[in-house]
């Protein structure tokens, strides 16, 4: 079974397809610039069973977020002249090559920078690449902190590629479902939107993350949401304890 998705680029110069299964994946791509809307789709990489990618651009280059055929089991975002797009030609973009503790789910590509959506330490993180002249490698990198802890960052809808600010959702154990503008140069938040809870007030109730070790020595997270005058630390106090995990969502 295959999904056949049709995209363009949010640089708006190139159509993508992908064909892809739970195992291969294959892409194509028409240059708008180029050849216009009655050019032909070009091959980016021929299908290879384990091999999992997908492409954004910006420049003169392609930027592809891939697992290569399994060896970067956790995914890794690599570069490539827009003119030689096979596998051959992929190379690792300088300051921020594959980690294996670091699992990459996304990246959104804009005029100057990279934004790269994943996990690590089995939280969501949002990490802003300042790229340089050659668009192979990272002029500055940072990680978008938010106030609470933990807390969930996922892509927001972004329509413009030339621009410093990228539009995130964000919510945590006391914040509601919001809609935030990130300005990726001067590291400062907006809060477009917030969904609304009647009768709710965020200032009485905090959150933690603990971590408890299991008799295999492996430690499992534990986020904990209480009432602010209602705790009182070191004292043995009632607990709604509910615990979830499938489909890679831990």
């Amino acid at each position: 079974l295959f999904n056949l998705t049709l995209s363009k680029t949010l640089s708006g110069r190139f159509i993508v397809t992908n064909s892809s299964s739970t195992e291969t994946s294959e892409e194509r791509f028409l240059d708008l610039e180029k050849e216009g809307a009655e050019g032909n789709l070009r091959l980016l990489q021929e299908r290879k069973y384990g091999l999992l990618y997908s492409v954004t651009h910006r420049g003169d280059n392609f930027y592809i977020e891939t697992n290569l055929g399994k060896q970067a089991q956790n995914f890794t975002l690599l570069v490539c002249n827009i003119e030689e797009p096979a596998m051959d030609h992929w190379e690792a973009i300088k300051g921020f090559e594959y980690d294996p503790d670091r699992y990459i789910t996304d990246a959104v590509c804009f005029e100057d920078h990279i934004a790269v959506f994943g996990r690590q330490d089995g939280f969501t993180k949002l990490w802003i690449l300042k790229m340089d002249g050659s668009g192979r490698g990272v002029s500055s990198l940072h990680e978008v902190e938010f106030e609470e802890f933990p807390s969930t960052v996922s892509r927001g809808i972004n329509r413009e590629f030339k621009t410093d600010v990228i539009r995130v959702g964000y919510q945590s154990l006391v914040s509601p479902r919001s809609v935030i503008d990130y300005n990726m140069d001067k590291k400062t938040k907006e809060t477009k939107k917030v969904k609304p809870v009647p009768n709710y007030n965020k200032t009485l109730y905090a959150s933690e993350r603990l971590m408890a070790t299991a008799r295999d020595g492996v430690s499992i997270p534990i986020s904990i949401v209480y009432r602010k005058d209602k705790h009182v630390p070191g004292r043995p106090e009632h607990l709604m304890l509910y615990g979830y995990g499938s489909y890679g969502i831990c």
